[in-house]
């Protein structure tokens, strides 16, 4: 009424008005709010199978729920491979519809079992699409047997089941199969959205993630993972962060938190824009990530595509947090005791690899508290087809005192040691093509230290002169090139830092390294000094060589190409006032 008023004032006033809702309508047109969870099971070895996974579903539901209380919105919550039933409880397959019969479960509660029926429930409850992996059994009439797969379903807003993907890659997996017709995964929503479905294992291989890329363009991933974590390239969030911007496309990954089995690490990832939230910790525990992501993803590396996001410590409790990310701690009831990761390694004894050593030759000058060496490296290094260049500038830092290591991820007192490797890996159950380019961490001068834990009972301090003991070790640039394969392959930076808290791990942000490919040449430059590095390489994974044989001792088959230029600087100091303005040169 009082929009038809002659009163301007009033006039300008509803104008405006209607300008903020159009543009909030727009800003929810453009985006989605998605959550994984990262999950620790309730696994009681006192109850049945069936009461277990009761137990979890409960545990599920709450967290469905909380996804849509407060500010928090949720379109889509994404749950962790094998979450319903542990690790340890294999006895629990359900039946699950046809996708294209557009069944709802909770509306049909007496022909399905418990768990999915609540499952669909909460989905319709809440409004939500709600993404569990599942056990699954299924009667196939044509061989008069009954199969079981390893199975991502997915409900929409009404409950109704709308996707149901069956793992292509086992990861071992005892009496289950493979999906017998090797199907895609793949959903549409009604945010304008289409998601491709991995699980774990699959992330590794061609098929199914990179299909979905080229034969539907699809540019949004979820993935379902019991992720068992090796170093020195393969832990979760190291893989997550590679495939997501390797194939430049959003990743929610939803992960297993079991760290005494290796199993830990989730996240939200943008593509070469970063990463909205990940987590990998130490502890055994529950949590949810949450952000609001584009739907229409044009990828521009370091471009903020996240806002209106909070924090919640706790069920309820709202945080304002600069970093743009929601972290819900549940643990359902069943919290544990600070842990560790556990570890698988690599067997990097079969790359052709070189200790980062100080060059020979140079002028000495000691202080009774320290020294301060900077230098320049520059080697090329040869395995097979693979050449790799690295170019560094180091600065090593010692001390007359040696220090503890007190975490698993900080090799600042350790070694590194340039790898090279262009063969076929070992997968454990498949084998697959890779060529990498990498600086690696070891906790003694042994190449079978190599990807060991840096607090490893094997750990030794690096040293200068069996006097002085290494306390830092910045790289201050770090520049890898290499001409990789074109035959198949998918090519990416892959890359791990020193973690904070009870994290193992961090990541790099955008606008702290470039990373190029082109027909001649791949390259990864950092753009600013690292002292906490882990891991860096360029890593490539070679399709067209998936199931040879693994790559044995490559010793008889490598050369090396070693140019050492630039200059070598010992400074001595007092070790107390040194700190990293003294020697983050330009």
């Amino acid at each position: 009424q009082s929009c038809s008023d002659d009163n301007m004032d009033s006039l300008r006033v509803c104008l405006l008005a209607l300008l903020c809702i159009c543009q909030i309508i727009q800003g929810e047109d453009e985006s989605y709010s998605a959550v994984v969870v990262e999950y620790s099971p309730a696994t009681q070895p006192s109850v049945d199978a069936d009461t277990n996974i009761l137990n979890n579903v409960a545990n599920y539901v709450q967290f469905v729920n909380n996804a849509n209380s407060g500010s928090i919105l949720a379109d889509i919550i994404v749950f962790p491979e094998a979450g319903l039933k542990g690790y340890g409880n294999q006895g629990t397959y359900l039946e699950v519809p046809d996708p294209t019969d557009r069944v709802s479960p909770c509306a049909h509660n007496t022909t399905y079992e418990a768990p999915l029926i609540q499952l669909s429930c909460a989905a319709h409850a809440t409004n939500t699409y709600v993404v569990v992996n599942l056990g699954e059994r299924f009667y196939n009439s044509t061989q008069g047997r009954t199969l079981y797969f390893n199975t991502d379903v997915v409900f929409d807003r009404n409950g109704v089941v709308i996707a149901r993907y069956r793992k292509i890659h086992l990861y071992g997996e005892g009496i289950k199969s493979p999906s017998p017709d090797g199907a895609l995964g793949y959903f549409d929503t009604d945010f304008g959205v289409r998601f491709g479905l991995m699980t774990c294992f699959d992330i590794i291989f061609q098929v199914p993630s990179l299909e979905l890329v080229k034969l539907y363009n699809i540019s949004h991933f979820i993935f379902s993972t019991g992720w068992f974590s090796e170093m020195p390239f393969l832990t979760a969030i190291q893989e997550q962060w590679y495939w997501a911007y390797t194939a430049d496309a959003v990743l929610l990954a939803a992960g297993y938190n079991l760290p005494s089995a290796g199993s830990t690490g989730s996240g939200i990832y943008l593509g070469r824009q970063g990463v909205a939230a990940y987590t990998m910790t130490e502890t055994r525990g529950s949590v949810m990530l949450q952000a609001n992501l584009p739907k229409q993803f044009n990828s521009t590396k370091g471009s903020n595509a996240l806002r209106d996001i909070s924090y919640y410590n706790g069920i309820g409790q709202a945080h304002d947090l600069t970093n743009d990310v929601i972290q819900e701690a549940l643990y359902g009831g069943f919290p544990s005791p600070p842990s560790q990761i556990k570890m698988k390694r690599d067997f990097v004894d079969v790359y052709l690899t070189e200790q980062i050593m100080l060059p020979p030759g140079s002028e000495e000058h000691f202080h009774d508290f320290g020294v301060t060496v900077r230098y320049n490296v520059n080697r090329t290094m040869c395995q097979n087809s693979l050449c790799c260049n690295f170019s560094l500038e180091i600065v090593s830092v010692y001390s007359t005192t040696r220090q503890n290591i007190t975490r698993g991820d900080d090799y600042s007192q350790l070694y590194y040691r340039l790898a090279v490797f262009d063969g076929v890996k070992n997968y454990d159950y498949e084998t697959g093509g890779l060529q990498t380019c990498a600086i690696i961490p070891c906790v003694n001068s042994d190449i079978r230290s190599c990807g060991l834990r840096s607090d490893d009972p094997s750990a030794q301090p690096n040293t200068y002169l069996d006097i002085f003991y290494q306390t830092e070790f910045v790289f201050n640039s770090v520049t890898i090139t290499g001409k990789f394969s074109d035959n198949n392959s998918f090519v990416g930076p892959n890359a791990l830092l020193e973690g904070q808290g009870d994290n193992f791990g961090s990541l790099l942000l955008p606008d702290e390294f470039i990373f190029s490919r082109t027909n001649n040449s791949t390259s990864f430059q950092t753009l600013t000094p690292i002292q906490d590095l882990v891991v860096a390489s360029v890593y490539g994974r070679v399709f067209s060589r998936d199931g040879q044989p693994y790559t044995g001792n490559q010793t008889g088959s490598s050369s090396v190409r070693i140019y050492v230029e630039g200059f070598l600087l010992i400074t001595a100091i007092v070790f107390l006032k040194f700190n990293l303005n003294q020697y983050s040169f330009q």
